[in-house]
């Protein structure tokens, strides 16, 4: 590759051309060797490897986290069904009479009424 840095003339008192000059500089090409090309190549590569294997790494431990914490989610959802089923259960009618019952209270009777009088509290 050739490459024109400019030209001179020098020119005589009378007007007239006498000599023009050009300046030419060959480029020295830089030589790029096919090893260079290669060990870059493959150092990309590498890279591009180990990058990939961190990313699937990374989202298959991801993955199990969220496995692990979808079972433990389910898990805690049938244990709370579960305590609401017995809570009913605790709550129900029948039970409570079978409660009271076993710990010796008795069962209602007629019940009576306290008629209160006007008149009848006590006056300061």
């Amino acid at each position: 590759m050739t490459v024109y840095l400019g030209s001179t003339a020098q020119r005589s008192y009378f007007g007239r051309k006498t000599k023009i000059k050009k300046t030419t500089v060959k480029s020295a090409r830089k030589q790029v060797s096919f090893a260079n090309i290669i060990f870059w190549l493959g150092l990309v590569l590498i890279g591009l490897v180990l990058w990939y294997a961190f990313n699937i790494n990374r989202i298959a431990t991801l993955g199990y986290g969220i496995r692990v914490t979808e079972k433990n989610i389910q898990e805690l959802k049938d244990k709370n069904d579960n305590l609401k089923i017995k809570s009913s259960e605790l709550k129900s009618i029948g039970t409570l009479e079978t409660k009271a019952g076993d710990i010796g209270m008795a069962n209602p009777g007629e019940v009576d009424y306290l008629n209160v009088v006007e008149g009848l509290a006590l006056k300061e």
